[in-house]
């Protein structure tokens, strides 16, 4: 697993994309790295607006690699999932991450197990 710590700044995406670049390249076909560095980006950007960061100021991503499947998760210090936000909304003026998370990803998630994180797979060659 690789960790990184991205500031809680709206770069933080441009950071995760290249991240993903880096950590998945050899594992995926060019267009589920494309997939892939989207729904970073939609994640890290949600996590930049609408939450606080992890104690020590950034957002946390964690890049899995596994038999079979890449595992990505984006952590912040926010304590919950605000369910009743109109994620799927548009008339609320955005709010379309999740929905091209659910289109692309082959799974994802969300846990509030002590960390509040959002995650997404993608299978392997």
């Amino acid at each position: 697993m690789a960790e990184y710590r991205l500031p809680h700044a709206p770069t933080a995406a441009a950071m995760a994309r290249s991240r993903i670049q880096d950590e998945l390249t050899s594992v995926l076909d060019p267009p589920r790295v494309d997939d892939a560095r989207l729904m970073v980006t939609e994640l890290v950007s949600n996590a930049f607006r609408h939450a606080p960061p992890e104690a020590d100021g950034s957002i946390v991503l964690d890049i899995e690699r596994e038999a079979g499947v890449a595992r990505v998760i984006v952590r912040d210090g926010g304590p919950h999932m605000d369910l009743d936000e109109p994620a799927f909304d548009a008339r609320s003026g955005g709010h379309y991450g999740l929905v091209v998370v659910d289109a692309l990803a082959d799974q994802w998630g969300f846990s509030i197990d002590g960390d509040k994180g959002v995650w997404f797979e993608l299978r392997t060659r």
